[in-house]
């Protein structure tokens, strides 16, 4: 279950943020910029798509081979071609779950769902495509409201799913920053289920029935994205440059800049 709302400016985006904060019991007027206790956020450049990792947006079988089987080819194949990037600034995983969250920032189907713990940077995305009509999102929950996964209990590379599907749960992955330039200019963490095939509030209400809802979504107008965009570029620095710190992510800022490309 999720409760909506909508907001077409900065200000009334950050006091819908502040409203949740208050009912997470967490509001203050200084907030850690990596502390999920004050909320993770997720942005949306279309509010109809759905919670769903990658691999639960994939068909139950891609040529007769079962999602967590193509995972853990996707994975497997990843680190063993991705290590020679090793030695790079941007990236350097050190365990089984860090390759799984690099492999998922940068564009490989994974049973990751992926956050940030600061609210402008989920704007930021949901304000992807201005000059469309697709209205944008941003989900959000608080990060208390969910345990957190221990790398070191749960292995995952395995070809079943995380953990049997008896426990039932949903979890809150927050990786060291360090080890990869990307997770860390995007101040991330991730969501892990133990039925990973599920969308996100599915999952939330199978293990936690009759509970207050504890999504929180707010709607971004396709009127207003094109503005939000350029003010969060122009005054609040965030960009595809420094959101993405890679050539690729320069190169999209500089063509945003001069109004050559749609971002």
């Amino acid at each position: 279950m999720d409760t909506r709302c909508r907001a077409d400016s900065i200000e009334s985006f950050r006091n819908t943020v502040d409203d949740w904060r208050r009912q997470w019991g967490c509001s203050g007027t200084r907030v850690p910029r990596y502390d999920p206790r004050f909320g993770i956020f997720r942005g949306h450049g279309d509010s109809n798509w759905l919670l769903k990792s990658k691999i639960a947006r994939l068909p139950s079988s891609v040529s007769g081979v079962p999602r967590y089987d193509i995972e853990f080819s996707l994975l497997t194949a990843w680190m063993r071609r991705a290590s020679l990037l090793r030695s790079s600034r941007s990236f350097d995983p050190m365990d089984d779950w860090e390759w799984l969250a690099c492999a998922q920032h940068h564009g490989l189907a994974t049973r990751l769902l992926d956050w940030t713990t600061e609210p402008l940077i989920a704007l930021f995305f949901a304000c992807q495509h201005p000059g469309t009509d697709m209205d944008g999102a941003v989900w959000a929950i608080s990060g208390t409201q969910l345990p957190e996964l221990d790398p070191t209990l749960v292995p995952v590379l395995r070809s079943a799913p995380i953990v049997p599907d008896s426990a039932r749960d949903v979890w809150l992955y927050k990786p060291r920053l360090d080890f990869s330039a990307r997770l860390a200019a995007q101040c991330g963490c991730f969501t892990v289920q133990s039925r990973a095939t599920l969308d996100l509030p599915t999952a939330l209400d199978l293990v936690r029935p009759q509970r207050d809802p504890l999504l929180r979504c707010v709607i971004i107008p396709a009127v207003a994205k094109a503005g939000l965009y350029a003010e969060l570029h122009n005054t609040a620095q965030l960009s595809q440059e420094r959101l993405f710190p890679e050539p690729e992510g320069l190169a999209r800022t500089l063509q945003y800049e001069l109004g050559i490309q749609r971002v």
